[in-house]
């Protein structure tokens, strides 16, 4: 058997096993909404563990996407590792948890090795998953916190015994460093974003589709309508822009290419509906939950103060569409035949779930609660469809592994990112970076809001929004509210430009 068998046949052992690993993780999670089967940061290693584990072995079953054998093997050896890794780590935190939380951050070397062991881990998986830039920001980040000491003013930090880096780092006895966000991945996003991965898995998409269809067939070059329309009703649910534009945009971009838009222009109205359904509630790029953790209030105060804004951009993108085709004299007027009886069969469980997951979340129940009973009411109305109008079992169970693979990614990010917060908040940096920040403002709020864009454009680049965001909440918006605006205020802008970067050349 050559040493291309053997990766093959390993590529396909990881893909076999990603369901079964991720149906774990959701059955756990869905058993934690009811059931406290231990405490706060148990579950919260557990989570992390579990994410560790299926991460590695989402490399492992991505391995064949590498463009060169190298790159294959490397993915396979990450994965093998970071999954025998993720399995000792958590088994040996778990056991000395109690232990560790009296004696932390003073920790002693078997700790300290295990707690390299899963930074290193947290690094790799989100390396592979994510790419070569966050790793690097996030490991820069652990190096300086370790070493930052050594270096120069104005650069230089203060010195901390190893035994405290490392617990910093790895979360050891507390929700910080890798579980700075398990609260929020664990408590919040997770149920939420596999409801979404289950809307493609129970064709709700297909509805979606056609509803834009349907606007589309108002106006001429209606195909622009139709992909906005429907590219944002699907980011609205899945939170992603990314996986939104290549869910939505497969099929968008080539209608709209047939349609008379050149690929330019067809490429451009995708991604500006994809990206700009993060500013619409109810998942809104998960920015909505992190930003409800950052300034202590709930969830639906901040999804009221996006919705009027949200809305306005929406207005925004589609005169701007329409006033590019009024320019255009080879974009025709094509008319589409909608399914309405796909549209009937489709949107009762769509909004009966999607109504009782606002309601329960206005009412102030816990996301998680709220995703639960989304998904099972999703599920339900599912199942009492025609057979012509209910998923395979196939269709269905990707759905399911599309939602939690996403919500896996996400927390992967979550956790990389909380080693950089970390850094920046235990040594300074952070509010050093403000301080500049907002000397550069001068004290003067236009000032103030061209800098804070900027430099949240800056950091955002090629970020997903969660992890721009976070870092963009320490850095800028402290700046912000010192030149006037209100905490809502200042995250909520930051949290736009987090947005708005993935937009921004050269990363765009």
């Amino acid at each position: 058997m050559t040493p291309v068998d053997i990766s093959h046949r390993l590529i396909r052992l990881f893909d076999r096993a990603l369901l079964p690993a991720g149906l774990i993780l959701f059955a756990y999670q869905a058993v934690m909404v009811w059931y406290s089967l231990h405490g706060a940061l148990l579950h919260y290693l557990t989570h992390l563990a579990l994410v560790l584990c299926l991460g590695a072995i989402l490399v492992g079953a991505t391995a064949g996407d590498a463009k060169t054998p190298l790159g294959r093997t490397v993915s396979l050896i990450v994965a093998g590792a970071g999954l025998a890794a993720a399995v000792a780590c958590g088994i040996y935190f778990y056991g000395e948890a109690e232990n560790l939380e009296i004696i932390q951050p003073f920790i002693e070397t078997p700790t300290m090795v295990m707690g390299v062991v899963l930074v290193l881990t947290v690094l790799a998986i989100a390396w592979r998953v994510w790419g070569a830039g966050l790793a690097l920001i996030c490991g820069t980040a652990a190096l300086y916190f370790a070493y930052g000491h050594l270096l120069p003013e104005p650069l230089t930090t203060s010195s901390q015994p190893g035994n405290v880096v490392v617990s910093f780092l790895a979360g050891i006895g507390g929700p910080r460093g890798v579980l700075s966000y398990a609260p929020l991945s664990a408590d919040v996003i997770f149920l939420l974003l596999v409801f979404g991965g289950l809307m493609h898995g129970c064709k709700v998409i297909d509805m979606f589709a056609e509803i834009g269809g349907a606007i589309g067939n108002l106006f001429r070059g209606g195909v622009a309508f139709s992909a906005i329309a429907a590219s944002t009703l699907i980011g609205m649910v899945t939170g992603q822009a990314v996986s939104n534009i290549a869910l939505s945009g497969i099929m968008t971009i080539p209608t709209m290419k047939r349609n008379g838009f050149t690929a330019e222009q067809a490429g451009a109205v995708e991604i500006l509906a994809s990206t700009g359904s993060q500013l619409l509630p109810p998942i809104m790029g998960l920015g909505a939950f992190l930003m409800a953790v950052i300034l202590g209030v709930s969830y639906i105060e901040i999804v009221l103060a996006a919705l009027i804004p949200g809305i306005m951009y929406l207005i925004a993108v589609t005169i701007g569409v329409y006033a590019m085709i009024c320019r255009s004299d080879s974009i025709p007027h094509v008319r589409v035949e909608v399914d309405w009886t796909k549209v009937r069969w489709i949107a009762p469980s769509f909004v009966a779930s999607f109504t009782v997951l606002l309601v329960l979340l206005y009412m102030r129940y816990s996301p998680a609660m709220a995703g639960f009973w989304g998904i099972v009411l999703l599920l339900a109305g599912t199942v009492l469809r025609p057979a012509e109008h209910r998923p395979t079992i196939s269709e269905f169970l990707h759905g399911l592994r599309e939602g939690i693979v996403t919500a896996v990614q996400l927390a992967l990010i979550l956790a990389a990112i909380g080693i950089v917060v970390q850094t920046l908040t235990t040594t300074g940096t952070g509010v050093a970076l403000g301080r500049a920040v907002g000397m550069a403002a001068g004290g003067s709020l236009w000032i103030g809001l061209a800098v804070g864009m900027v430099v949240s454009l800056i950091i955002g680049m090629g970020l997903p929004t969660p992890a721009a965001y976070a870092l963009i909440a320490i850095v800028v918006v402290p700046a912000l509210v010192d030149v006037g605006l209100s905490a809502l205020q200042a995250n909520m802008f930051g949290f736009y430009f987090a947005i708005f970067s993935a937009l921004t050349p050269p990363i765009a």
